[in-house]
């Protein structure tokens, strides 16, 4: 299933399109400097690219002004010579620009005529060391939230830009997926990623204080089912054991039978307590909604809905001071500075393009600032995990003229 529908690049496809060329000309420009320089002596190599999306940037076309331009295929061809790339989405449909639709870009863009590169493997079952080799472009259909259908020691170099925050959604899949990355990349070679200037892991520190409260008002161990990637196919659920303290998200695969309450936390980043039967939770005079509610207004918590069979609360809270200093102001912040880079780009030049994109940027902060898209995690965590999982020479590099910046890493 596809879900996107509170990303801009994807609600927001045609005006995003347009814009890209400008607001990720510095990231990605410093993505294929550093390719070329990590290529240099490798004429047989494989690169690995996570979530390139539909227009497949910056590999495809080169940017002309303000626009995309002509094909780019002479510059990968430089950097990978003889080499290879496989290009992993976890979508398969043009229409919501997965491997279909980048193999059509690259089609267009003359990338497999003579002298280029030939068509690899197509959704493949797996990309092994030993198959399809020199000059292919290759189309893997896997989720990055799932093991990589790729072989340990494959890649000279890993490239995930603006694509992974999609991904970790919480500190234990963004140590996973980092010890996956490091799996898959050969001794000696690279790991690129894009990110935005911002941390929205807040979300996670606030389920777990949410869960903790509970567990202490109701005397019961906690389990909570994170429902806001569910139409993507992932869900979360923590179990939280009563009277113990947690720092990260007790993720498990299998929950215990033990009696415990449930919380979900919807797709619309509201936390809903509401038991199958009433009798489990809300019982005798001290445990009934309204006095649970009493409670949790008295740890600090401010809008909550309360009814006969449950309570309703959101997981990022504007009323609450926390919540705003380490959620919404820095959301607050870094969608500001995005939308002055597309203020100084196209406010006078292109009028039309700037007010759709400011109604891009609107509608995605929104979502973010309730913590129901794009999960950045912040440069000190996703650098901590990388070393965590390996990588060595780690370095984060911010973009000059807007909100992004690089990280490059290494395996030894």
């Amino acid at each position: 299933m596809i879900k996107k529908t509170r990303d801009m690049a994807t609600v927001f496809t045609d005006v995003y399109s347009c814009v890209a060329p400008k607001m990720l000309k510095e990231q990605h420009e410093f993505l294929l400097n550093s390719l070329e320089n990590h290529f240099k002596d490798i004429s047989n190599g494989s690169l690995v690219v996570l979530g390139p999306g539909g227009l497949v940037l910056p590999y495809s076309m080169q940017y002309d002004g303000q626009n995309l331009g002509k094909t780019n295929r002479k510059k990968i061809k430089k950097i990978l010579k003889k080499g290879r790339a496989v290009f992993v989405d976890y979508v398969l449909s043009a229409k919501h620009g997965g491997l279909e639709k980048q193999l059509d870009t690259l089609k267009k863009m003359g990338f497999f005529e003579e002298n280029y590169f030939l068509k690899g493997a197509f959704n493949p079952g797996k990309i092994s060391n030993i198959g399809p080799g020199p000059e292919t472009l290759s189309f893997l259909l896997n989720n990055a939230r799932d093991p990589l259908k790729i072989d340990d020691d494959f890649a000279d170099a890993v490239d995930a830009n603006l694509s992974l925050h999609h991904t970790y959604v919480n500190r234990a899949e963004l140590d996973r997926l980092c010890k996956e990355l490091y799996r898959v990349i050969k001794p000696g070679g690279m790991l690129h990623l894009g990110e935005g200037n911002v941390d929205m892991n807040y979300s996670e520190d606030k389920t777990i204080q949410l869960a903790t409260d509970l567990s202490r008002i109701l005397n019961k161990s906690i389990v909570v089912t994170d429902d806001r990637e569910k139409d993507s196919g992932y869900i979360v659920q923590s179990y939280f054991a009563q009277k113990k303290k947690y720092t990260n998200l007790p993720i498990k695969l299998k929950l215990p039978k033990n009696n415990h309450a449930n919380i979900t936390i919807t797709e619309d980043g509201l936390v809903v307590l509401k038991p199958s039967k009433p009798s489990d939770i809300f019982q005798n005079d001290v445990h009934t909604p309204e006095k649970i509610a009493e409670k949790l207004l008295a740890k600090g918590y401010k809008q909550m809905i309360v009814s006969d069979d449950s309570i309703t609360l959101p997981l990022i809270d504007p009323k609450i001071e926390k919540d705003r200093k380490n959620m919404i102001e820095p959301i607050d912040n870094y969608y500001d500075a995005v939308q002055e880079v597309v203020r100084q780009n196209y406010e006078k030049t292109h009028p039309e393009l700037y007010k759709s994109m400011s109604e891009a940027i609107l509608f995605e902060r929104g979502h973010a600032k309730r913590g129901v898209v794009e999960y950045f995690m912040g440069k000190d965590k996703i650098i901590n995990a990388l070393k965590k999982a390996g990588f060595t020479d780690v370095e984060a590099v911010h973009n000059k003229k807007g909100p992004l910046y690089n990280i490059l890493a290494y395996k030894k």
